[in-house]
């Protein structure tokens, strides 16, 4: 349920600070059926419109993989003052998988002044 209920990574920092993620990465735990639809995961702020890092999670293996750094616009926001860090997905939940399958998230992060 990434989409419909989006995971909180990291907490919020207090006011006048913001999270900024260094490095991501994720381990994918298969178990006979890969998610099928709507499978660009993405590191991205409470509330915020555009990511700071994403992937896809439709893999038919065991793996662990970085997330990719999300060239981000002047105009659109990926790191904000005193919002929590989520992973969810775009659009729509993922579908496909199965009971066996597990995803664990791993980030590194700095705390920075806004």
């Amino acid at each position: 349920n990434l989409n419909s209920s989006p995971q909180e990574i990291v907490a919020a920092p207090s006011a006048g600070k913001a999270i900024q993620v260094v490095s991501a990465s994720y381990k994918s735990v298969f178990d006979t059926a890969a998610f099928a639809t709507n499978t660009n995961m993405r590191l991205i702020g409470s509330g915020l419109t555009r990511e700071q890092m994403g992937t896809d999670i439709a893999h038919t293996a065991s793996l662990v993989q970085l997330f990719s750094v999300v060239n981000t616009l002047a105009d659109q926001v990926n790191v904000a003052d005193g919002v929590a860090l989520d992973v969810d997905v775009s659009s729509g939940n993922p579908t496909g998988g199965a009971a066996g399958s597990s995803i664990t998230i791993t980030v590194q992060y700095v705390i920075i002044d806004v």
